[in-house]
C-alpha cells in the first residue's frame, strides 16, 4: 500500500495495513490497522493486554511477540509451512515428483486441511472438535513427524531449509490440538486482505494519511481469544 504525507514528506513510500480477524467458529470480525512500517513493536503495543492465540505466518517478528508477551501463544500457519515444499516441487520433473519427500509431506499436510474443512462443512460442534482432531489427525501428524525429524538432510539443499524451518516451529504448528477455535492457517486473513492487494494502484493516489487513519481500530478484543493476522 502506498501513500504520502503532504505536509512533512511529499515522497510516496511503502506502508502497511494489518488485519486482525477472528476464527471461523467465533463471531466474525475484521479490523484493519494502518502503519508506515511492519515493525513488530507496532503490533505488540496494540496487543500488550491481549490474552490468547495469534495465528500467523513465518514473519520473524512474531517470535519476539511470543517472547515478550507470555500471555500470547502462536499457532503457525500450515499453509506457509506447506509452501516451502510445494516450491521445491516446482523444480522437479513431473515424473519424479511422487517419489520425493517434499511430495509426501505436501500430501500429508493436505490431509490436515481436508479434515479441517470437513469439520466446518458438516457442522461439527466446537465441543467435539478437539476429540475429532485427536482421532483423525494424530496418525497424520505422527507420519509428518517422521519425515520432518528423521529425514537425512543434504547440506545447503532446499529440502534442508524447508525441513529445518518446520522443525523450528513444530510446537507452534500443533497448538490447534489444544484449542478447538484455532485455525491451522491464516487463510481467513489472507482472503480479507485481498481487496487491498487488488486495489493497490488505487491507493497510490492517496494524498493524505488522514483517510487511511480511519481504518484504525476503535476497540480491542475484550472477548476474543484468537487473532488471525
Amino acid at each position: 500500500m502506498v501513500s504520502k504525507k503532504p505536509e512533512s514528506d511529499v515522497t510516496r513510500k511503502k506502508s502497511y495495513v494489518y488485519l486482525y480477524a477472528s476464527s471461523f467458529y467465533e463471531h466474525q470480525i475484521h479490523i484493519y490497522d494502518f502503519h508506515e512500517s511492519r515493525a513488530i513493536h507496532l503490533t505488540a503495543s496494540w496487543l500488550k493486554d491481549y490474552m490468547g492465540y495469534v495465528v500467523c505466518d513465518d514473519y520473524a517478528g512474531y517470535n519476539k511477540l511470543k517472547k515478550d508477551y507470555p500471555n500470547i501463544k502462536l499457532q503457525r500457519c500450515w499453509a506457509h509451512a506447506r509452501r516451502k515444499f510445494t516450491d521445491i516441487l516446482k523444480s522437479i520433473p513431473k515424473d519424479q515428483i511422487k517419489d520425493t519427500t517434499s511430495f509426501k509431506i505436501v500430501e500429508l499436510i493436505g490431509q490436515l486441511f481436508k479434515f479441517e474443512a470437513l469439520y466446518k462443512e458438516t457442522d461439527v460442534p466446537v465441543s467435539d472438535i478437539l476429540n475429532r482432531r485427536f482421532i483423525d489427525q494424530t496418525p497424520i501428524i505422527n507420519a509428518l513427524k517422521l519425515y520432518i525429524f528423521e529425514t537425512p538432510l543434504s547440506p545447503n539443499s532446499l529440502i534442508e531449509s524447508a525441513i529445518k524451518y518446520v522443525r523450528s516451529i513444530w510446537s507452534d504448528l500443533l497448538e490447534y490440538f489444544n484449542h478447538p477455535f484455532l485455525e491451522i492457517s491464516n487463510n481467513i486473513s489472507e482472503r480479507a486482505i485481498k481487496p487491498f492487494v487488488i486495489n493497490r494502484k488505487v491507493f497510490m493516489t492517496a494524498g493524505s494519511y488522514a483517510g487511511l487513519d480511519t481504518l484504525q481500530p476503535s476497540f480491542l478484543f475484550s472477548e476474543q481469544h484468537l487473532l488471525i493476522i
